[in-house]
């Protein structure tokens, strides 16, 4: 096969294999190179975020303003800085760890600062993507917290905003950002755009079996009870790069 040629994984010979998100990630996860290993900065990690609450029949999405998103640099990403386009929500997890399947996730979606918006960064592989997991516990985040009273005013509207204007990413985010896997995926949503760098925090946050209910009682387009709204997994092709980052610190739920 000539240098250059795609190989049945759709790569290129002698370049990694394509991945579609989600993966379950297992033991083909390698000890990551040095330049993964750099830390993450979150410039504005505190500030309070305008944004909208919005059901669009599928899942639910907190859209963030591009001017006021704060500034995501390092973490051994391709690209200087990334501000944030959107935060959603997966419930069970799309992500598996080892084959278990965690009551919910949220997606930071986030693209370069090189680009006009999301579109155009998914297009050009400028797109990156944090991974959240949660796990039951007695008490629930404080992100989720504060979205809770939101839910029922979307849960049965349809593509109908409601202003949330008291987002901090710090809310979303574990506190220990420096164990985490990567590797380079695809969007969760079609068209399934190629090129998205990937980050799936080791550190779990908390959820209440009780509080994860209002997530199953929103409703999608035809009337019907999201029970979840997880892609499943696909499948890794050989070759797939796949990377652990660790500090060898615990990276246990935050409580």
């Amino acid at each position: 096969m000539p240098s250059g040629t795609p190989c049945a994984c759709g790569a290129k010979k002698g370049g990694p294999c394509t991945l579609t998100s989600p993966i379950n990630i297992g033991d083909e996860a390698k000890a990551a190179p040095e330049d993964l290993k750099e830390p993450f900065e979150f410039n504005g990690l505190e500030k309070m975020l305008c944004t909208e609450i919005r059901n669009d029949g599928e899942q639910i999405l907190l859209r963030i303003c591009p001017k006021q998103s704060p500034v995501i640099i390092g973490g051994g990403l391709s690209h200087s800085e990334y501000i944030i386009d959107r935060i959603d929500f997966h419930w069970c997890s799309a992500h598996t760890i080892n084959n278990e399947r965690f009551p919910l996730e949220t997606h930071i979606l986030m693209y370069c600062t090189e680009f006009s918006g999301i579109d155009e960064a998914l297009e050009k592989e400028g797109a990156a993507a944090l991974s959240i997991l949660y796990e039951f516990s007695d008490v629930t985040s404080c992100g989720i917290c504060k979205m809770l009273p939101f839910i029922p005013q979307i849960s049965k509207c349809i593509d109908r905003p409601v202003p949330y204007c008291v987002v901090s990413l710090k809310d979303f985010l574990p506190q220990d950002k420096a164990n985490f896997y990567r590797y380079t995926g695809s969007t969760t949503f079609p068209p399934f755009k190629e090129g998205v760098e990937w980050t799936v925090f080791k550190q779990k946050l908390p959820i209440t079996r009780m509080d994860l209910g209002c997530f199953t009682n929103v409703c999608s387009r035809d009337g019907n009870l999201i029970v979840s709204n997880f892609r499943p997994v696909q499948p890794i092709p050989p070759g797939a790069e796949i990377y652990t980052v660790s500090d060898g610190k615990d990276c246990s739920c935050s409580k």
